[in-house]
Parts: C-alpha cells; sequence; structure tokens
C-alpha cells in the first residue's frame, strides 16, 4: 500500500515538475518568513521588532509601486517583459529616491541605514520583476525561486548572525537572490506553447498598468499599510502587539491561499474557459478551501501562543484574534475574485474597481491615522485591526461586483 502511494507520488512529481517545484519553493518561503516572523516576535525588543516590521513594509510597498503595474500584464502579453525594462529601472530609481528621503527626514535615519533601505528596496523590486516576468512565461518553479526562497534564507541569517542592524539581512539575502534569478533566466522569451495570442500597445499597457497599479497598490497596503503608518508615528507598542498576533495566527492560511492564487492565474488564463457560472463554482471550493486553512492555522497559533510563548488563556488578545480570523478568510475569498477580474477584466472594469478600492483605501489610512492620534497602545492595535477587516470586506465587495459584471459582458472563444 504505502509502495503504491510513494510510486504514485513519484509519477504525480515527475509529470508535474514545474507545479511540484513552485509549490517546494513556496513552502520554503512560508516556512521562512514563518520562522523570521516568529523569531524576532519572540526574542527582539518592543523597538527592534517595530523597526523590523517598518523595513518589511517598507521593502514590500514600494518595490510593488515600482512595477507600475506591468507584472499582472506579463501574463497577458509576454513581450512586455523585454519592452517595458528600461522605463522599470528609471521609473524604480526616480520612485525609491523620493520615498528614502521622505522616510530619512521623518525617521531620522543616519545616511547609511537611509542608503541601505533604498538598495533593498531595489533589489526587492528587480525580484519581483524577475519574478513576475517567469510567471509570466509560465516558468512557475523559477518565479517562485525569486518571489519565496529569500524568506528562508533571511531566517537563516537572523539565526547565524545575530546582533546587527536588521536592514544589512534584507540586502545581503536579496543580492544573493537577485544575482541567482538573473542566471536561472526565467526572464527569458516564452516557449511558443505558452505564448499569449494578446498584444498590448504601449498605450494601452500603461493605462492597464496603472490600474493594476492602484489595485495592487492598495493590496499590499491593505497587508503592510498599518505598520507602515503606525511605524511613522513611532507607535513602537502598537506595532510590536499587533505585528505579533499576525505572524503567529495568520502566515500558514494566507501563504497557502497566496500559493493558490499565483498558481491559477496562468492556468485560466490558458484553459480561457471561466463564465458567471463556473466562477460562482469556483468561488464556493475556494470558500471551504480557505475555512479549512484558516483553522489550520489559527490552531497553530493558539497552540504556539499557550506552550511555546507560555501565555495563559487569560492574557490572549481575544478581540485581535477574531479580527484577525476574519481577515484571513475574506482574504482567501478574495483569491476568486482578483484571479479572474485580473486575468479577464475590460480596461474600463479594472479602472473602476480600482477606483473604488482606492477610496475605501483612503478611508481605511485615514482611519489609522485618527487612531493613532486618540489611542495608543494595545487599544490602537485592536482598532487598527478591526479597521483593516473592514477595509478588507469592502475589497473583497468592490472586486466581486466587478468580476461579476466581467463574466456577463464576456463572450468565451
Amino acid at each position: 500500500m504505502i509502495s503504491k502511494l510513494w510510486q504514485k507520488s513519484i509519477s504525480f512529481i515527475q509529470s508535474n515538475k514545474d507545479a511540484s517545484f513552485s509549490f517546494i519553493f513556496y513552502g520554503f518561503g512560508l516556512l521562512g518568513m514563518l520562522l523570521s516572523d516568529l523569531y524576532v516576535s519572540s526574542n527582539f525588543s518592543t523597538s527592534a521588532i517595530a523597526e523590523w516590521a517598518f523595513f518589511k513594509s517598507t521593502i514590500l510597498i514600494v518595490s510593488t509601486i515600482c512595477l507600475l503595474g506591468f507584472d499582472q500584464l506579463f501574463v497577458r502579453d509576454q513581450t512586455l517583459i523585454k519592452r517595458y525594462l528600461k522605463s522599470f529601472l528609471i521609473y524604480s530609481v526616480i520612485i525609491i529616491f523620493a520615498v528614502v528621503v521622505i522616510i530619512f527626514y521623518l525617521k531620522n535615519y543616519n545616511y547609511l541605514k537611509a542608503i541601505l533601505l533604498g538598495v533593498a528596496i531595489f533589489l526587492m523590486a528587480i525580484q519581483n520583476y524577475i519574478s513576475a516576468a517567469s510567471r509570466g512565461n509560465y516558468r512557475l518553479w523559477k518565479a517562485q525561486f525569486s518571489a519565496n526562497f529569500w524568506k528562508l534564507l533571511l531566517f537563516i541569517s537572523i539565526i547565524t548572525i545575530p546582533k546587527i542592524d536588521t536592514i544589512y539581512y534584507f540586502v545581503a539575502v536579496l543580492s544573493f537572490c537577485v544575482s541567482v534569478g538573473l542566471f536561472l533566466k526565467g526572464y527569458k522569451k516564452v516557449s511558443d506553447r505558452f505564448a499569449s495570442k494578446e498584444y498590448l500597445d504601449t498605450k494601452t499597457a500603461r493605462l492597464m498598468g496603472i490600474s493594476f497599479l492602484l489595485h495592487n497598490l492598495t493590496l499590499v497596503v491593505a497587508i503592510y499599510g498599518e505598520q507602515f503608518l503606525i511605524n511613522l508615528f513611532g507607535a513602537e507598542v502598537a506595532s510590536s502587539h499587533l505585528f505579533k498576533y499576525v505572524a503567529i495566527f495568520t502566515p500558514i492560511a494566507l501563504s497557502l491561499n497566496g500559493f493558490l492564487g499565483f498558481y491559477l492565474g496562468p492556468k485560466i488564463r490558458i484553459k480561457n474557459n471561466m463564465d458567471l457560472k463556473r466562477y460562482k463554482k469556483f468561488g464556493i471550493r475556494i470558500f471551504f478551501f480557505s475555512i479549512i486553512v484558516v483553522v489550520i492555522s489559527f490552531s497553530f497559533g493558539l497552540l504556539y501562543m499557550t506552550t511555546i510563548l507560555e501565555i495563559s488563556w487569560q492574557e490572549l488578545d481575544y478581540w485581535i484574534i477574531g479580527c484577525l480570523f476574519a481577515i484571513t478568510l475574506v482574504r482567501g475569498l478574495y483569491i476568486a475574485t482578483s484571479v479572474c477580474l485580473g486575468v479577464f477584466g475590460s480596461k474600463e472594469f479594472l479602472q473602476k474597481a480600482a477606483s473604488y478600492t482606492w477610496l475605501t483605501t483612503i478611508g481605511y489610512l485615514l482611519g489609522i491615522v485618527i487612531i493613532l492620534f486618540m489611542f495608543n497602545g494595545i487599544v490602537a492595535a485592536e482598532l487598527i485591526c478591526l479597521a483593516t477587516l473592514i477595509n478588507w470586506i469592502l475589497r473583497l465587495t468592490v472586486s466581486n461586483l466587478f468580476t461579476i459584471r466581467t463574466f456577463k459582458t464576456r463572450i468565451i472563444g
């Protein structure tokens, strides 16, 4: 019995090498970021935890802006990978310089730390570009290497090279992974088998890219924006408290759901047979999958809190746990809408969805600012967590609305 199962497993891996190795590298990323955040939340001081959260959120948010939404377009038109490269490098330098100057004055960093932060953001932007290009070319394992392997190396560097400034970890790890990503050449011309028939002229691509950027930016702000703002306001206790719960309870579910979205995008595009009826069935399957992984993720979180950190059941922050449970479930449901809207959405619907989502995001950011002015400490963290839940519910509603409209007007051909 065991022998037959083993043979079937080997046969499956051999016939699905790309997907199998993609999942392996995604698993490395899941494990690496989970262990890094757990190690930081358990061993770093309150101020060090806050700085870790700030660097992580800043690098991921700004590097996303640098791509200007073109990472989503590479799936539609692979010729953009080469055509957009020069513009990407120029825009990245301008954007990163502006952001680093602002942070330099607001956070009172020295010149070296500010420069290293800029270098880390630039390296992450390049890595994101390589990953998006590899995904567009349907070289999934190479895309996953660039997107996730650095997270495992980050954890290894933290435990093997202790007591150095946090930013050095990011710069060293990202430098190595970008070098390997360039060597793997997943960005090279796509095989004819996976080549898209769609061609986007430069003007159309830029307009669609801006729509995707606005949409993607609201996504990364929804994920990392609260830590970015909390740390700009210097609220270290709120940052540390919220980060600890997010790091312990949510990463397993969010990472598994994230891989599902990553894998399904190119697959749905190649099949090209999605309609409204299939979309609803797709959403139901995603919903049940999300429930399972969220329960597993939060069971692990409770076990870790009560046994490893030895926090009593009475001391747990059940308000934040409840909000995070709902947030994680909503983000799982969001996969179905975001994948389908990203692959099939028209320019008009993408722009409208981005506009409405931006309104909710602006309201969310203003809400966080008001909370930080009026409250501090754990109460601020709890209220920000509630604001995050409301923001995700609104995002899901907007995305689902325009995805349904897309399929009502779409003709499969």
